[in-house]
Formats: C-alpha cells, structure tokens, sequence
C-alpha cells in the first residue's frame, strides 16, 4: 500500500520538474553573425550628472541580449556588456568621436560609416536644456 504522503511527494516533485519546453523558453540562446549595439545618449541638467547614456545590444539574429539603462555621469561614459562570447567595451564622451568601441581584436568608433550610423541631437524643447540622440553600429559576433 502507497501511502498519502507519498502520493503528495511525489505529485509535488513532477510539478516542480520543468518541462522541456519550458527549459527552452527559458534558455537564451546567443546568435553570432553581425549584432548590433543600439545607444541612445541624453544630454541635459539632473541631479545624477549632465549625461545618461542607455545601451541595448542586439545577437546576430537582432535578438535583444544584454541592456544596461541610466549610466549616468559628468565625464565619460563606460559600459561593459555581458551574454556574448566577448566583452563589448563601449565609452562615450571621451573624445574626437562620440563613441568608441570594442569587442575581441574589433576597435572602432561612431564615426566609421557604414558600421554606424548616427542620428543629429534632438532638442532642446522649449523651457528645457535636455537634448537627446539615437545611434546604432554593427561588429562581427
């Protein structure tokens, strides 16, 4: 004879037991190919500095696998991305370009074209000194 207790274990074991379809909803898979790295820079007077930057990057297929929002500062702008077989170094501010870049043996900056392509400052609006633009570049993955 089984007893109750048994029964509930084991009932409660396979409902905790992941399925594996839901293993792979879980699971993010990385795409390699040309990825992409979106930036949207923020230019304006707050109270955690005079720059934001926010950084999506993208796998091979365009899949979103690392974003990093709200680095703020008054200097120059780092951040280090992680979900790629990589680190992709990017700073922003520090210079003649207004990002530079790199991944594995890939160095490049903003103003290479066509890996990048960068938007004009939006703004000020009225009564506001907040100025906003929008760029994206494309590297080896």
């Amino acid at each position: 004879m089984v007893s109750f207790k048994s029964i509930l274990l084991f009932a409660g074991l396979a409902m905790a037991a992941p399925t594996p379809d839901s293993e792979k909803s879980l699971t993010k898979r990385f795409n390699g190919g040309w990825c992409g790295v979106h930036i949207h820079l923020f230019n304006g007077e707050n109270p955690k500095g005079s720059h934001e930057m926010n950084v999506f990057v993208y796998d091979g297929k365009q899949q979103l696998v690392w974003s990093k929002e709200s680095i703020w500062g008054n200097g120059i702008l780092m951040a280090e991305s992680e979900n790629l077989p990589a680190v992709l170094n990017i700073n922003t501010y520090g210079g003649g370009a207004l990002a530079t870049f790199t991944y594995g043996d890939q160095d490049w900056d903003s103003n290479e074209k066509p890996r990048c392509s960068v938007g004009a400052w939006d703004g000020p609006s009225f009564g506001s000194s907040t100025q906003t633009l929008e760029m994206d570049c494309g590297f080896s993955c």
